[in-house]
């Protein structure tokens, strides 16, 4: 029996900033089939969003692909390119509209299929209306993230997004995005989670670039090294999931810029992580940039609904923590 998420009385619903907690899920719902499908065809993970967002639209432009997808321009045209050199997608030229192929329709209803089964798993009991309240609000985030970008960027010194400006309206009955085609995918909760996770890791990357010509990974390091001071080098490891050779590498760069102070402890093989006074000075401007992220993508919600919003986000994640674990 479906039923609407409840947070547990009496407790307070845990504030990881929403690009986290929104990566968290999407990172733990992807399936084996998925990354079969992949390395059966010879697809990346970008190769298959794109042809999901093609079979939702039927035909797409180039400006449609990077509005709804929240995608790096340069990124879609390499994997326009592949797809179509695949026999995948048809594109006669870079003003025509993309559109499948019999082999790329074929293609997209294998994906389709993975995607409609591990939608059903994730949204266990989750009812309807809670679920189109989900899916309408995630639209509502979209946009006000996109403008969130568009003004990071040109902070950064770039050019605008294309339909950056776009601003939805609040129309509490609908239901579905405008324009989709395939009407499989109206109940889906992965696909616009996916797209505003894209602009929000973009903003992100970009203000750490242009506030301490750092990466996002650098940058997510020194978050966590700053919220959890003073930390191990092997907690900071398994915190991130990286290899330890990636966390040394980028250690050793905050460190020769002066953000983060590692010191052997005596005794132990392990090293000890902590902040310098400008490592966490810049901390606090990432934290706060966040903070203001997650009050402006809140702000699209209407009262009372940001609670039932991170209680289905929360249910999203016990289900695809479930279906990791097989």
């Amino acid at each position: 029996m479906s039923r609407e998420p409840e947070l547990s009385a009496g407790k307070a619903p845990e504030r990881t900033p929403f690009g986290r907690l929104i990566n968290s899920l999407l990172a733990t719902a992807q399936m084996s089939s998925a990354r079969q499908i992949d390395a059966e065809l010879d697809l990346a993970n970008l190769d298959r969003r794109l042809l999901s967002l093609i079979g939702r639209r039927g035909k797409v432009t180039f400006t449609q692909i990077a509005r709804l997808s929240g995608i790096q321009r340069a990124q879609i045209s390499r994997s326009l390119a592949h797809l179509t050199a695949k026999g995948l997608v048809h594109r006669p030229d870079v003003r025509s509209k993309a559109e499948f192929t019999e082999k790329g329709r074929a293609v997209y209803e294998e994906i389709l299929a993975v995607a409609i089964a591990r939608n059903v798993e994730v949204c266990g009991g989750l009812d309807a209306p809670t679920r189109d309240f989900f899916i309408r609000a995630t639209r509502f985030m979209i946009d006000e993230a996109a403008a969130m970008l568009d003004a990071e960027i040109q902070l950064s010194g770039g050019t605008q997004e294309p339909g950056a400006e776009r601003k939805a309206e609040r129309r509490p009955n609908e239901r579905n995005e405008p324009g989709i085609a395939d009407a499989r995918v109206h109940v889906m909760v992965l696909p616009p989670l996916t797209t505003l996770a894209s602009y929000l890791n973009r903003t992100a990357t970009l203000l750490a670039k242009r506030v301490g010509a750092i990466s996002s990974f650098e940058a997510d390091m020194l978050v966590l090294i700053g919220k959890n001071e003073p930390m191990t080098q092997l907690s900071l490891t398994r915190t991130t999931g990286a290899s330890k050779s990636q966390i040394v590498r980028a250690l050793t760069r905050i460190e020769s810029i002066g953000l983060v102070n590692r010191t052997k402890v005596s005794g132990r093989r392990d090293i000890l992580l902590d902040l310098s006074a400008e490592g966490r000075g810049l901390w606090r401007l990432l934290t706060t940039a966040e903070a203001d992220r997650d009050a402006r993508l809140l702000g699209v919600l209407e009262p009372g609904e940001e609670a039932r919003y991170r209680a289905v986000l929360t249910l999203l994640m016990e289900n695809a923590r479930a279906m990791a674990r097989g």
